[in-house]
């Protein structure tokens, strides 16, 4: 029971910006950065449970054998150097020209790679500031010329009417996978 109190701040904020923010559906391929986190292992999960496609980026083998085991297709330790190649070709793969969505906890070194990495006419969703909140980095000609949507967003400092909505609109489109076992909440 203790780990169903995970569903309203880690599933319902990757619910929030994969599926209301930037509008995943069936086979998007999504880059999840720090898919070992709580968040980052909901939005995993929450990408195959809608049928799309999921690399991600964690630190160490043990979180990227997680990862994998939840969905990912193409976990990628960010201490093994720069992961754009790596998931550029994965999108590739999938006969894209890059990911559809970037699900970003924002890691300043990792701006530049998360505007590259997007295709045209792709989303880009910022739920926190790990590495502070200034975006050096951030190119304005590249966003433009690739027609990419960036949105930040924070559930907690949504109004009471915005959570409530969301919540049952989330019971329509995911909570079943609790029950089937598609989903699940923490680590383990």
């Amino acid at each position: 029971m203790s780990r169903a109190a995970g569903i309203p701040e880690t599933f319902l904020t990757a619910f929030q910006g994969l599926r209301t923010i930037a509008h995943l559906k069936k086979d998007d391929t999504v880059l999840v950065h720090a898919g070992a986190s709580g968040v980052g292992t909901a939005a995993i999960q929450l990408v195959k449970l809608f049928g799309a496609h999921c690399c991600t980026t964690a630190g160490s083998e043990k979180k990227l054998e997680h990862c994998k085991k939840l969905g990912a297709e193409v976990p990628f330790s960010y201490q093994q150097g720069p992961w754009l190649g790596t998931n550029k070709q994965f999108a590739s793969d999938q006969n894209k020209d890059g990911v559809n969505i970037v699900y970003d906890s924002i890691r300043k070194d990792y701006i530049k790679q998360n505007q590259e990495v997007l295709g045209t006419n792709r989303r880009w969703v910022v739920y926190s500031t790990q590495s502070g909140v200034i975006a050096d980095k951030l190119s304005l000609n590249i966003l433009m010329r690739k027609r990419i949507q960036l949105t930040g967003t924070v559930l907690r400092a949504r109004p009471k009417e915005y959570k409530t909505e969301l919540v049952k609109i989330f019971k329509e489109q995911a909570l079943d996978g609790f029950t089937n076992g598609t989903l699940k909440c923490g680590y383990r």
